[in-house]
């Protein structure tokens, strides 16, 4: 397992224990704005693997990031 890098929305939290964090900056409450984020990282980095937590309602869009890095195809 490589490093571990992390993403934060608003400001980035210490002792989180990770070799890089990314910091999107949006403090208000926009899941699809969020996702969205997400999505540019991800392309961006092209990660080995992406572990997002979320609740019920935030199911959908948290799809958004699953069918694109579904679609990524491997190098």
């Amino acid at each position: 397992l490589g490093p571990v890098e992390a993403v934060a929305f608003g400001s980035a939290p210490e002792g989180l224990g990770v070799s890089r964090i990314h910091v999107v900056a949006l403090d208000d409450y926009a899941p699809g704005a969020w996702a969205q984020s997400l999505v540019g990282l991800v392309e961006e980095l092209g990660p080995d693997a992406v572990v997002a937590a979320g609740f019920v309602h935030d199911h959908r869009d948290l799809r958004r990031l699953h069918d694109c890095t579904r679609k990524r195809k491997p190098e």
